[in-house]
């Protein structure tokens, strides 16, 4: 898991050529100029800019990914996303290959990742993660999603 500050995103360049790409088009994206929608970059890089619903904690589940890595983004401010080993957490559903998702409904509490404005977060498939946590008082976000394959 990499948890940093989007201006700071040049210092992951060189882990995989797809996550470089990955990186730099978040590093020079107006967020004010995405329109949500979901778009592709190239075959291993697609990305997703959403509005999203938050949740209190015991509204939200873990998942997980085998064939992507996930890059998110907070374009508003409000969200919060827990992050814990995924081996660590209990209750997996079954892994959708179609949507390359597993879901869990366990309890874990794992670390929470304020999701600032100007933040992100890369979430390896060893990194379970529940995102759109209610962190404030907003009810909905706007948020960038990049899809990585491996």
């Amino acid at each position: 898991m990499i948890y940093d500050l989007i201006k700071e995103s040049g210092r992951y360049m060189g882990l995989l050529p797809q996550l470089d790409e990955a990186l730099k088009f978040l590093a020079e994206a107006d967020p004010a100029a995405l329109v949500p929608g979901r778009y592709i970059l190239s075959d291993k890089v697609h990305y997703t800019v959403m509005e999203a619903e938050l949740s209190a904690f015991s509204q939200t589940r873990w998942e997980c990914h085998r064939e992507y890595i996930d890059i998110q983004a907070a374009l508003e401010p409000g969200e919060s996303i827990g992050v814990w080993p995924a081996e660590k957490i209990e209750g997996w559903g079954p892994y959708s290959k179609e949507k390359d998702i597993s879901f869990s409904d366990g309890r874990e509490i794992g670390v929470t990742l304020p999701m600032n404005v100007g933040m992100f977060a890369v979430f390896f498939p060893a990194d379970a993660h529940r995102a759109c946590e209610k962190a404030g008082t907003e009810e909905r976000i706007r948020k960038l999603v990049i899809k990585v394959a491996l």
